[in-house]
């Protein structure tokens, strides 16, 4: 674990450079919506830093590398836009317009496909390589103890959740969202292994080509006939 203040100074870097970045830059949050409506940079707190900051703890503890990361980072780009937003399961989605063109089986594919790169590198992978850089230090040192990892794992879900029941019919949305989030819980630990074999495969097979799975399809067929049947019965439970 990393000790001594530059502990402090890359967690402190790194939850508001993850918040920031993709939102900023790509101008889904307006900079003055920091003060005009701090609730939101709130939500995009525990959202991003906590997402970047539990996969980064995961791919050190597990010692795993920048596959793992990317895998793990497009099953976060799944929990995010597809759990808390709803933007790849909304046709009628208020936040990227109608995708009544590319859904189909209760998925919207272009956003699925776009954002789920997009999510994994530039609100993933470009704050922890910034954050290598800035304090080369803390490079597979972890940040967080087991109460700190805790209080994360906490703090995030709770954002997902609150996220989730905000933007459409609590009841609704989490009948909706079984299947889909089932899917996604195997999606993390499929990638976690396959990342797994992203870092050791060359260690393994000295004589050999690597072999580099980036795209686990296995895991995303998976997940998808898992979200379609979540939507299937959607009607389970009240209704208001």
């Amino acid at each position: 674990m990393a000790t001594g203040k530059v502990r402090w100074y890359a967690l402190v870097s790194l939850i508001p450079l993850a918040a920031c970045l993709a939102e900023f830059l790509t101008g889904s949050t307006p900079l003055p919506s920091i003060v005009v409506y701090p609730p939101g940079f709130v939500f995009n707190v525990g959202l991003y830093g906590g997402g970047a900051l539990l996969i980064r703890e995961a791919t050190i503890r597990w010692r795993k590398r920048w596959g793992a990361v990317l895998l793990l980072g497009g099953a976060y780009a799944v929990g995010e836009e597809g759990f808390a937003a709803n933007t790849m399961i909304n046709p009628n989605s208020a936040i990227i317009g109608n995708q009544a063109y590319s859904h189909w089986m209760g998925v919207n594919w272009v956003p699925l496909a776009s954002l789920t790169v997009f999510h994994s590198v530039f609100s993933i992978a470009v704050p922890l390589l910034l954050i290598e850089l800035f304090f080369p230090e803390t490079k597979g040192c972890r940040l967080l103890g087991n109460v700190g990892l805790a209080i994360t794992m906490v703090l995030y879900g709770l954002t997902v959740f609150v996220l989730t029941a905000w933007l459409g019919d609590p009841i609704r949305a989490y009948s909706r969202s079984c299947g889909f989030s089932c899917g996604l819980r195997i999606g993390i630990h499929l990638s976690a292994l396959q990342g797994s074999e992203v870092v050791l495969a060359g260690e393994r097979r000295p004589t050999g080509p690597p072999r580099v799975r980036l795209f686990p399809l296995r895991t995303r067929f998976h997940g998808i006939v898992l979200h379609r049947f979540g939507r299937t019965h959607a009607n389970w439970g009240p209704h208001p």
